[in-house]
């Protein structure tokens, strides 16, 4: 479970006892953190590390990132001036993990949520400061924010579908994004960005595809090691496709009690059991086996109930109902999953690959190397493949574009945004059909394709 935490940032000023002993009785959190214009209540210090000096405090996991695979619990000293002195980037380079750390600094504080964003870090206007919360309903029990939709914001959250944002859907309340630092002064209040994928897109430039291979492969064994390390029951959700079976492989080889859990449709699509069952033969691991919990979807409750942004789809109160009975029985700690692989491996039925070569290596034996290998994976032709690349290629020089979806929102709001939407609309992405598959422009759907690729 996350830890929940209410930390208020007040620089220059003590915050009074007696204000903390309302939020605590607000709220229910104890006290566990206060100097340096910091104070922290959570509901369990488990999660929590201190800096040395008293300059700050870390809520959640941490790892070294050149070390061993496992949680830090004391921080180390020798690091400790360095995250101070360059407020905080100093965590982002050399660790790694899901938290949010308040650092004080010599003229305010800084409040960073890791790249992961695996910790919610909200925030809102107090007293003198800023308040940060692992959940909006604590902002709100905590009589800091009256909530009241904001429906303009409410509306681009839709559409400008997963563009991450600082806002919410509640008036009051933002968000510190992934990566980013909130950096609170006695006159001033600032996003600032500390992590960006872009310096790293270029890391494997140099090496051979066997090295990269090796490195990617380490770097994921590692994480997952350290990640088991922190509990004792584990389970995994396993498709039997590429990503969940990484992840399964490697749990399977830490000292954490693994069982695993696929889930099935009555449409033989979404029935994967052979797969998943071959894995877990493969590994020595207890495979539990459950249909979708149909019934447990509630059409008068959303998925994202307790979240200031409307997000998710109907059919994970399916999923996450079947997980969480058998979580329950089986006493687990964690559940692990290769949500998100796609994007590590870049599942794509797209013509965008060989774009990506061409802008990259200009006219090479290489190009027809990737154009067959986006011929095998969509059944299209060359000619289909060329023909889409060369359209890709003519809307990506018009700079950072987006799907943008239109669907459901009234005509009137759909014009104003796209005066001042942050980002540009993939050609084709506007006045999308719900019901048809949503896809990109250089996508190539043909009647071949295969279900399930590297889930």
């Amino acid at each position: 479970m996350r830890p929940r935490y209410l930390l208020l940032a007040h620089p220059r000023r003590t915050v009074s006892t007696e204000w903390l002993d309302l939020l605590s009785g607000r709220t229910g959190l104890k006290l566990a953190f206060q100097d340096k214009g910091i104070a922290l209540l959570v509901s369990d210090t488990t999660d929590l590390i201190a800096l040395p000096g008293q300059n700050g405090v870390i809520v959640g996991t941490l790892f070294h990132r050149y070390g061993l695979p496992e949680r830090i619990r004391v921080f180390p000293p020798d690091s400790a001036n360095s995250v101070t002195a360059t407020a905080g980037r100093h965590l982002v380079e050399r660790f790694w993990g899901g938290y949010v750390a308040a650092i004080a600094t010599t003229d305010g504080i800084c409040v960073l949520r890791d790249p992961s964003a695996m910790v919610p870090c909200y925030h809102s206007g107090c007293e003198n400061g800023v308040a940060f919360a692992s959940d909006a309903p604590l902002l709100v029990d905590a009589g800091l924010v009256t909530p009241t939709i904001d429906w303009d914001a409410a509306g681009r959250v839709l559409y400008e579908h997963d563009l991450p944002s600082a806002g919410t859907a509640i008036a009051g309340i933002g968000q510190v994004r992934a990566g980013f630092a909130r950096v609170v002064k006695a006159d001033d209040v600032r996003d600032e960005e500390y992590w960006t994928p872009w310096d790293h897109v270029r890391s494997g430039y140099g090496r051979s595809a066997e090295e990269n291979v090796e490195v990617l492969g380490r770097a994921v064994r590692q994480v997952i090691a350290a990640w088991a390390s922190c509990y004792d029951n584990v389970l995994a959700g396993l498709s039997g496709g590429l990503d969940s079976s990484i992840i399964a492989v490697c749990l399977a080889a830490s000292k954490a009690n693994l069982t695993c859990l696929t889930l099935v449709t009555e449409d033989p699509v979404g029935d994967e059991r052979d797969f998943a069952r071959a894995i877990c033969e493969s590994i020595g691991a207890e495979l539990i086996e459950k249909q979708y919990a149909m019934p447990s979807v509630d059409l008068g409750r959303s998925v994202a109930a307790d979240v200031p942004c409307p997000n998710g789809k109907v059919h994970e109160e399916a999923y996450n109902s079947a997980v969480r009975r058998v979580a329950d029985r089986h006493g687990v700690d964690a559940f692990f999953t290769g949500l998100g692989g796609d994007s590590v491996f870049y599942l794509t039925h797209s013509s965008r690959p060989l774009v990506d070569r061409y802008m990259e290596d200009g006219w090479s034996i290489g190009l027809w190397s990737t154009a067959q290998d986006i011929c095998s994976i969509t059944g299209a032709s060359v000619w289909q493949v060329l023909r889409e690349a060369r359209r890709v290629h003519r809307i990506r020089r018009a700079g950072y574009q987006w799907h943008l979806f239109e669907d459901f929102l009234h005509a009137d709001f759909v014009a104003a945004e796209r005066k001042t939407s942050r980002v540009a609309p993939l050609a084709g992405s506007v006045r999308r059909n719900a019901a048809r598959q949503t896809r990109s422009p250089g996508d190539i759907v043909t009647g071949d394709q295969p279900h399930g690729a590297s889930r």
